[in-house]
């Protein structure tokens, strides 16, 4: 049901035109919502309607969700009436919870992929854009969790992802030494666990080392260069350590 409603709302124009272009892990992070179809439909409609702005914005870090800091106010929720819904955060307010909340609902009403997190005494969000991930309603990467996932590492997995091009190269040059490290009990235990190359944790080290190397491979290459394979090739990594 819910492809249904996306794909309804992206033949009628309603999506934001990356919408098409987004891999299945970006996908997953705009269908999880846990607004209703009827609500999505409503948040897009209300913003078209007194919002339209917002929606051709050239902020890309605030298109839609700029409504947050424009029609939220900052104050104690008024929940008026059961079930709760995000059409009461718009008229009734909330301090940084609902606020993040309605931002997150809004980019996904697009079909705009967003993480929420949380900070310390404070609730944020995240958000996909062209030029990358950014946070919003909050401060950086660095200072962001969930669970048991820093800010940092949602991060490089988004850059890196973004570096391969498609899942398919993740698969093969991330994914594959992300299953070795859980199965040498390599991965992170918790949020203390940080994003440290431990020489206790090879296998997770060399995920990561792998990662900041495909990331800085992309950075170093024109768009329209495929990037070289690194994956299992000790003798490639040291060159490229070593050029970098």
């Amino acid at each position: 049901q819910r492809y249904v409603h996306y794909e309804q709302a992206f033949l009628l124009g309603e999506l934001d035109p990356a919408f098409p272009t987004f891999s299945v892990w970006e996908l997953r992070m705009v269908v999880d919502s846990d607004a209703s179809d009827e609500q999505l439909a409503w948040g897009r409609r209300s913003l078209m309607n007194y919002r339209p702005d917002l929606i051709v914005s050239t902020n890309d870090q605030w298109r839609y969700n700029m409504i947050v800091k424009t029609d939220v106010p900052h104050r104690a929720p008024d929940w008026y009436k059961q079930p709760r819904s995000y059409d009461q955060i718009l008229s009734g307010g909330g301090k940084c919870g609902p606020r993040a909340w309605y931002g997150r609902f809004i980019c996904k009403a697009f079909g705009i992929p967003t993480w929420g997190f949380r900070q310390t005494g404070h609730a944020a969000m995240s958000r996909w854009t062209p030029g990358g991930w950014v946070t919003c309603l909050g401060a950086a990467f660095k200072f962001a969790f969930w669970e048991k996932r820093i800010g940092l590492d949602f991060k490089l997995e988004a850059d890196t992802r973004r570096a391969c091009g498609t899942d398919a190269k993740y698969r093969q040059q991330v994914q594959r030494l992300k299953w070795l490290a859980f199965l040498k009990g390599d991965e992170r235990k918790s949020l203390k666990d940080g994003m440290d190359h431990n020489p206790k944790q090879p296998w997770m080290a060399l995920m990561l080392l792998q990662c900041e190397m495909l990331i800085a491979a992309s950075v170093q290459q024109p768009s329209n260069t495929p990037l070289q394979d690194t994956t299992n090739t000790s003798a490639s990594a040291t060159e490229s350590s070593e050029e970098s």
